[in-house]
């Protein structure tokens, strides 16, 4: 009959629940004792506390509204930016007046950023700490406000995702200045100042609670996301003594939760540290024995598991026979952790293998036997005029061709490299009766050290040649250019055409991002956009429209020649 088992708390409390129940109750009854004195004190300078803390808010609160009023009244870039006057003008004053909320936002700490609103635009200042999506959420809670004409010259709550702000906006017409106010890192300076490390503050707005610490989400739910105002006596779950304010002028409630700790005097500390001492030793003999076979063992078992898979037994897989229930359920997981690494690589190999077969098909898709015949056909013609020179010429541009489309298409190639092959690619189509063909390439210096995957720019070439109509006049124009981006910049391809274009429905299909069957339409721009995200991940885009003609565009991560050093 299988043994029950036991979870890890319940095998801890059993080896140490006999040893140190002595020693509990009798700093139970120390103190009991000492409670009553250690309470009174503690809601003394609990209260001194939260005043100190309220005062430094209000304070902040204050500066900022009177500077705020100083630039209503007083300031002449706010004047000129309500009056009507050019927007060369009105983005004069508003740069001018950002350089001075820069300053005051150097000053201030607390103060988050400002936020300048006229003529539907708006333009903003914040601490760098505060990351991109907190930005956002107070420039679209404001412009929210404006737009609805609900703005009121009262301080408002922000309540963000990552943490709470509030802001005071000031104006009117179409123009408003608002500052924002980082509350919680000006009571979190005091606190570190002049407060323990275990000290809480948990702000409500009006009845509910702002969850954004491990606290405030406990008081939510034992209250049911109320907090009562002036409750200086409450005791949180026995840990923390709580004192409330509100704050003025706001919709804010401060809640200051200060740790209920008792503590031992240090003459009385000496006699109880003497017995604890002699019982924990006692203890610890026992427990010991206890804890080496119901928890040591185990350990060194999935150790040495550990070890076996680090020399190359990845087959290896922890025992699950074990007492302890967690010890159990560990196993258990790491074991289904390492089948995942090893479905992971088999998944890395048919990913390789996908690669290789995409590369080989890509090469026979471009050596298609009507291009053979087009060649020999072209240099049949031109020996049969005894254009010697052109025959020459045209042999010459077929071989680079041939070169170049058998090399590795997922090693990247210079934009000049690849241009100089679409125009030998041209060339040879320029021989071919029946069609005139001119290429317009518009580039950079810069641009040309760049580097893409081979058969990029060719791919839409020879398609726009694909589908030119029979005896008109092709125009081709090729544009390259870099984006730049915040983190990295971008190489951005487009090559347009006067053809017939691509149809409706294959276009609405191409442009999904999952899109990859071979259709037999295009067959040269699906397998680009297979290798483009092979290589490059999401990272890269292709997208195709009609424009006049055919219009396609790819915006991959821009590297250069010097990134990808010989070997």
């Amino acid at each position: 009959m299988k043994s029950r088992t036991k979870n890890f708390r319940t095998r801890i409390l059993s080896v140490f629940l006999i040893g140190y129940f002595l020693i509990i109750f009798t700093l139970f009854i120390y103190s009991s004792y000492l409670s009553r004195n250690y309470t009174e004190g503690l809601r003394n300078s609990g209260n001194a506390m939260m005043n100190l803390y309220v005062n430094e808010l209000n304070n902040l609160l204050g500066i900022s509204s009177d500077y705020l009023n100083e630039i209503i009244t007083l300031n002449t870039e706010m004047k000129i930016l309500q009056s009507i006057t050019t927007e060369v003008v009105k983005y004069g004053a508003a740069y001018e007046l950002m350089k001075s909320m820069r300053t005051q936002l150097t000053l201030e700490e607390g103060i988050a950023g400002f936020i300048i609103h006229y003529n539907d635009s708006y333009y903003h200042i914040f601490q760098e700490s505060m990351s991109f999506d907190t930005k956002k959420e107070i420039n679209a809670f404001l412009t929210d406000r404006i737009e609805k004409n609900t703005v009121t010259r009262e301080w408002v709550v922000i309540e963000g995702s990552e943490k709470p702000f509030l802001a005071l906006t000031y104006g009117g017409n179409g123009t408003y200045i608002t500052i924002v106010i980082d509350f919680e890192s000006v009571t979190s300076e005091v606190v570190n100042k002049y407060a323990s490390s275990k000290t809480e503050i948990v702000f409500q707005n009006s009845d509910r609670i702002l969850q954004y610490s491990p606290i405030a989400k406990i008081l939510a739910q034992e209250q049911g996301s109320t907090l009562l105002v002036n409750i200086g006596e409450t005791v949180i779950q026995n840990k923390y003594i709580l004192f409330s304010n509100s704050i003025a002028n706001t919709t804010l409630t401060m809640n200051v939760l200060i740790p209920n700790e008792n503590i031992f005097t240090s003459q009385a500390a000496q006699l109880y540290i003497l017995a604890i001492l002699m019982l924990a030793v006692l203890c610890a003999i026992v427990s010991v024995f206890y804890l080496y076979g119901e928890f040591i063992t185990p350990i060194q078992s999935m150790i040495q598991t550990m070890q076996n898979i680090s020399a190359g037994q990845i087959t290896a897989e922890m025992s699950i026979e074990y007492n302890v229930e967690e010890f159990r359920q560990t196993a258990s997981i790491f074991n289904a952790m390492m089948k995942q690494i090893r479905e992971l690589k088999i998944q890395s190999y048919e990913k390789e293998i996908r690669e290789q077969k995409a590369r080989l098909q890509y090469l026979q898709l471009q050596i298609r036997p009507h291009f053979f015949l087009n060649c020999l056909k072209t240099l049949y013609a031109l020996s049969q005029q005894k254009k010697n020179r052109e025959l020459e010429d045209v042999i010459m541009d077929t071989s680079k061709f041939f070169r170049y489309i058998f090399r590795d298409t997922f090693t990247p190639v210079t934009v000049q490299e690849e241009l100089d092959f679409t125009q030998e690619y041209l060339n040879i189509q320029k021989n071919r009766a029946g069609i005139s063909i001119n290429c317009d390439i518009s580039t950079s210096d810069e641009v040309l050290e760049a580097l893409l995957l081979p058969l990029t720019i060719q791919t839409f070439v020879e398609n726009s040649v694909k589908y030119a109509v029979t005896g008109g006049n092709l125009q081709i124009r090729i544009v390259l250019k870099i984006l730049a981006g915040e983190d990295i910049s971008y190489l951005d391809l487009t090559v347009s055409d006067n053809g017939q274009g691509y149809a409706d429905e294959w276009l609405k299909s191409m442009n999904e991002p999952d899109y990859y069957m071979e259709d037999g339409q295009h067959v040269g721009v699906l397998n680009l956009k297979q290798r483009l995200f092979l290589h490059y991940g999401e990272t890269a885009e292709l997208a195709v429209r009609n424009h006049n003609g055919a219009v396609s565009e790819v915006i991959m991560p821009l590297t250069k020649k010097t990134c990808f050093p010989e070997k």
